[in-house]
């Protein structure tokens, strides 16, 4: 149940971080901006996208981790208490990126850049 409830935060959080990466990314290529903006822009999208690969990385040793030790009570245990921690945080981060993401869409929609 926890590794459902893991599973289902983890995706949604690398979804949204890949969004955020590819909006503030799209920044640069919709308005003209001073060079030193765009490279802000780009360094902040490529920093979104490094979080959505770290996610994933964790997501998958996490699961790894599940199958590997379905048979031991003295690992499973302190594992699905880490697994219920980093869902919930994936929670609110996939919150928190979500109003970002529909923020910076809407700034965007009128005709302002993220940056500069």
């Amino acid at each position: 149940m926890i590794f459902k409830f893991f599973k289902f935060c983890s995706f949604f959080l690398i979804v949204s971080l890949f969004a955020l990466g590819t909006i503030t990314l799209s920044d640069v290529f919709i308005h003209a901006n001073a060079l030193r903006f765009q490279v802000l822009t780009v360094m902040i999208a490529l920093i979104f996208v490094a979080m959505g690969l770290l996610s994933l990385f964790l997501y998958r040793n996490f699961s790894k981790l599940h199958q590997i030790s379905t048979g031991t009570y003295a690992i499973q245990e302190p594992l699905t208490k880490l697994m219920f921690v980093f869902g919930i945080l994936a929670l609110f981060m996939t919150f928190a990126d979500s109003m970002l993401a529909f923020a910076l869409l809407q700034r965007m929609i009128s005709g302002t850049a993220l940056l500069g």
